[in-house]
């Protein structure tokens, strides 16, 4: 099974560096002051979280240089850091292609800065369920991870989005279903069919989309493309940094996670998005997803429907399980079960 960086020209490392029961295999450096290093070891079973956290910190001595460990077995690889935090981040069974995508970006960075951006982002796609896969509550989550596979379109969906997920940029939406028009200022008009579906925004690979922008008249690409969104009444907004889409709703109400506009979102990573995943970006992104009445919609429904399910069960659980109902006392001293008497230990009307 091949590992990560395995044609990556590595700097030897001294026999010192390693752990109990991991081998050197050695260094990769990034650009700029203070580079990036990435360590590599390999090891003949999985190592110990304290050997790998061990090992990081030892190499990192408090230095301003990102230090990442990675460590290779059969069937598995692991990566400690870059964080500075005590104890560092350490994400386990990362398959090797993921490992390798992410290394091999942050490896292309300028600077280390970029490399702190990098990592805060892909990591945190490392702690989904689905890898390359991110849910901000626009969706239910565990809906979206599981119920969607029985969806009757899903294998269709996940060839189709095979055949065209390498593309970027308008190509990628193109062949996702989409006419691409220009729109208002620097945004694009998706169609589907006659009907405008979309307002889309582009944005170089590296921009972080929640940042002002001197491109987006000091706003952040997402607050300016759902400000156009809004002009255009159209009920999506999808934003493309190099191989991420993030779709939004123009419709504060539509998210089940109820939270503001630029914080609701769901997220696909081409990078990182499995062969077995790929449908994702077909049911979530593609022309026909986000018409009336697509996939989009459907699972949104479906969202609401399982969030409603769930705020039910817990409650009857919480009643029945957790909290027995105390005796209400009547006039005679008779005890009469009444479910409205307490809530817990206080009394409510």
């Amino acid at each position: 099974m091949p590992r990560p960086l395995e044609d990556v020209q590595l700097r030897p490392l001294p026999a010192a560096e390693s752990g109990i029961g991991l081998r050197p295999l050695g260094l990769a450096l990034g650009a700029g002051p203070n580079p990036l290093e990435i360590v590599v070891f390999e090891a003949d079973s999985r190592p110990s979280s304290v050997i790998l956290r061990e090992t990081w910190k030892r190499r990192w001595g408090g230095r301003a240089s990102p230090v990442v460990v990675v460590a290779t077995w059969a069937g598995g690889t692991a990566i400690c850091g870059p964080s500075e935090a005590d104890p560092p981040p350490l994400y386990s069974d990362v398959p090797a292609a993921v490992a390798d995508t992410i290394l091999r970006a942050a490896l292309a960075e300028p600077d280390r800065h970029a490399v702190w951006r990098l990592f805060s982002e892909r990591l945190h796609d490392l702690e989904q369920r689905v890898f390359g896969l991110r849910n901000e509550g626009l969706f239910a989550t565990h809906h979206l991870q599981i119920g969607a596979r029985g969806r009757p379109d899903w294998d269709d969906a996940k060839a189709r989005a095979l055949s065209v997920r390498s593309r970027r940029s308008e190509e990628l939406l193109a062949a996702l279903g989409f006419g691409v028009e220009r729109g208002p200022g620097q945004s694009l008009v998706l169609r589907h069919q006659q009907s405008k579906v979309a307002l889309a925004v582009l944005v170089d690979r590296g921009t972080d989309v929640d940042a002002a922008h001197p491109d987006f008249n000091g706003s952040s690409p997402v607050s300016y493309g759902l400000a156009k969104a809004d002009e255009e009444s159209l009920r999506w907004l999808v934003v493309l940094e190099g191989s991420r889409l993030r779709l939004y709703a123009t419709d504060p109400a539509a998210g089940v996670g109820r939270r503001g506009r630029t914080e609701t979102f769901v997220q696909v990573d081409l990078d990182l998005l499995g062969e077995v995943d790929a449908a994702y970006l077909w049911l979530l992104f593609g022309a026909e997803a986000l018409a009336r009445g697509g996939s989009v919609e459907q699972l949104l429904a479906e969202s609401r429907d399982y969030a409603v399910s769930l705020a039910t069960r817990l409650r009857e659980r919480i009643y029945t399980k957790v909290m027995p109902t105390p005796p209400c006392r009547g006039r005679r001293g008779a005890q009469r079960v009444r479910p409205q008497c307490y809530l817990g230990a206080r009394r409510v009307s």
